[in-house]
């Protein structure tokens, strides 16, 4: 069972805590959107099929192809063309959390 509890005049907390599984937690502006959230992930976690958001909720898109660019494109032989392709996407995309990312995203870029 998830622990919801106010934060000040406009934020709400859940917090999940099952046995085999990380602490999760968020803030949300109403009391209604903190309890769906509880329980979209309290029914991943009892199907089985959870997966912990909290990596890809911190970090943007800019960052990991900051990172990529760093790490694997310079082995490449095509990697000054890559670079700038990378450029491209940074520039229209990279503002954005890992885990809001979607295709229609990548595909209207």
């Amino acid at each position: 069972m998830a622990t919801i509890e106010k934060r000040g005049p406009y934020q709400w907390r859940a917090k999940i805590r099952r046995g085999g599984h990380p602490v999760q937690s968020s803030t949300f502006n109403s009391r209604a959107e903190a309890v769906v959230w509880a329980r979209e992930i309290e029914a991943e976690m009892d199907r089985g099929v959870f997966l912990s958001r909290t990596e890809a909720e911190k970090v943007t898109l800019a960052e990991l192809i900051d990172r990529y660019g760093e790490e694997v494109t310079p082995r490449k032989r095509s990697a000054r063309s890559e670079l700038s392709r990378l450029k491209l996407l940074r520039k229209e995309l990279g503002q954005m959390k890992l885990a809001t990312l979607q295709s229609k995203h990548v595909a209207s870029a």
